[in-house]
């Protein structure tokens, strides 16, 4: 019912980077990235009153942390702010609900149900947690921070959740009213009736993707819908929606999530944060759990987006050995491409289809090749969809004084076409990990981008395709992997330093 809306990092060393907002409001919170409310961050509903869990509360970890713990504004939290209870609306005036039993254009729903301590949406520009950073809840054991999207004013909000392990059954150690995420592995307000597993955004104008609806602004949008006949029912042992679905599996076309496998998921075209996921994507999330297991030939991949969800299984080898490579498609539907599962063989279904980066650039380009300065992967050459602009392991910065580059991940997988990296390129392997990337093949540190070193060691972890082979590679180790006239500032046989 296109709850999900994502920043996907297709690449196979990060994780997905979770956040949403938009069109989703509709719909409860549930196993999906988190959703914001009709009103926003900072809405205007009011408290319900104090309301305190009776149930056990989360707060067996550290002293210093209360994250997750039930409260009401006048208790208060012992670290925290206590963001209390609240009513909302889903539908309404100017976005109503059509076909509700007995009538009316709004369901009532509640966020935060009895309170919950440092659970508040927060601007992240003005001291809200950063999702980027693992403990920007006052520490690992204290809780999750995710993204909740933004506001009509671009402002981006974050808030810190209670981390949980997802099971069918039930939400785990969360509190009554919240399910344990299948996708976040975090505590969420869960839904509270079936009635907020029925409704949905439908594609009402029936052009193939979902556009926000709204009576003033966007009249020719699509509709809110009550539709029972999924068999739409909120497990109140999980505080999480099921559905029986329509049937369609890991790859299909849809436009919400009852066109697809029972409890399954629609990554929606009009998931703009998500990118490249044409004509609606069927999918599962949290197949990795036991019982949550994909239809059909649904394959079950973590690798490639960082969250396990059922994906079209593809074979790399039939991708590689098409005619064209920057139109080439094999197992996969076009725009997509079909990324290893880190662990198969050469062998049918040893990955899966995922969005492709395909674009204009091409091998022998003046810019775009492998180690060219770059700022998104529209920048590189990209066969068979696989480029990328990438900092090399630097923990999401560019090497200092340095920029991004071109490279491409799992140059070699099992059945990857052996030339993927292009003239003056070579396919380097990652110590202790089945990741491959390009790199650019130097014979000094003049041949690389500023910030980068030409190596001929293997002391970064990474071994070059050829023996003898020096490559580009963040920082040095010695002066020899400098420029003419630098030293290796910090660097030594078991640290990496920087040349200057």
């Amino acid at each position: 019912m296109n709850r999900k809306l994502f920043t996907l990092a297709l690449i196979s060393v990060t994780a997905l980077g979770l956040s949403a907002c938009g069109d989703d409001s509709d719909r409860p919170i549930d196993s999906g990235p988190v959703i914001m409310l009709d009103s926003g961050p900072g809405d205007s509903s009011t408290d319900s009153g104090p309301g305190v869990d009776s149930g056990t509360r989360p707060d067996s970890g550290p002293t210093s942390c209360d994250i997750g713990e039930a409260c009401d504004p006048t208790r208060g939290c012992r670290v925290t702010d206590c963001e209390g209870e609240r009513a909302y609306e889903q539908g309404g005036v100017e976005d109503p609900i059509t076909g509700l039993p007995g009538g009316g254009d709004s369901l009532s729903a509640i966020i935060w149900p009895r309170g919950t301590c440092g659970g508040g949406y927060v601007p992240i520009e003005m001291g809200g947690c950063d999702p980027d950073v693992e403990d920007s809840c006052g520490g690992v054991d204290c809780g999750r921070c995710l993204g909740a999207g933004s506001d009509a004013m671009g402002v981006e909000y974050s808030f810190c959740a209670t981390t949980c392990v997802p099971t069918l059954a039930d939400n785990g150690t969360c509190r009554d009213g919240w399910e344990c995420s299948l996708t976040n592995a975090a505590c969420l307000t869960g839904c509270g009736s079936d009635d907020q597993c029925r409704v949905y955004r439908k594609d009402t104008n029936m052009n193939g993707i979902i556009d926000p609806y709204d009576a003033v602004t966007n009249a020719m949008g699509d509709a809110l819908v009550y539709d029972a006949t999924p068999n739409g029912t909120c497990n109140m042992d999980s505080y999480r929606c099921e559905h029986d679905g329509g049937g369609g599996v890991a790859g299909d076309n849809c436009t919400d999530d009852t066109q697809c496998e029972a409890n399954g998921d629609c990554i929606a075209d009009d998931d703009v944060e998500a990118g490249g996921w044409d004509g609606g994507y069927c999918t599962k999330f949290g197949c990795d759990i036991a019982g949550n297991d994909c239809a059909g030939a649904g394959k079950c991949q973590e690798r490639g987006i960082g969250v396990a969800i059922c994906l079209q299984a593809c074979q790399v080898s039939n991708l590689s050995t098409a005619d064209d490579p920057y139109s080439a498609n094999g197992d996969c539907a076009a725009g997509f491409s079909c990324n290893w599962d880190g662990t198969s063989g050469d062998t049918t279904g040893n990955g899966g289809c995922l969005p492709g980066n395909y674009n204009a650039i091409r091998e022998g380009d003046a810019t775009g090749q492998t180690g060219d300065t770059c700022t998104t992967g529209e920048d590189c050459n990209s066969p068979y969809g696989a480029g990328q602009c990438r900092d090399f392991f630097l923990d999401g910065e560019a090497p200092a004084g340095g920029d991004n580059h071109c490279t491409l991940f799992d140059c070699g997988a099992p059945g990857m076409a052996a030339d993927v990296c292009g003239a003056g390129g070579t396919c380097a392997s990652v110590s202790g990990s089945p990741t491959t990337l390009c790199a650019k093949v130097c014979d000094a540190a003049e041949d690389c981008l500023a910030g980068n070193g030409c190596w001929d060691t293997t002391a970064a972890g990474i071994t070059p395709g050829t023996a003898g082979e020096k490559i580009c590679f963040p920082g040095c180790t010695a002066d020899a992997h400098c420029r003419s006239g630098e030293t290796c500032v910090g660097g030594s046989e078991t640290a990496r330093g920087l040349c200057g």
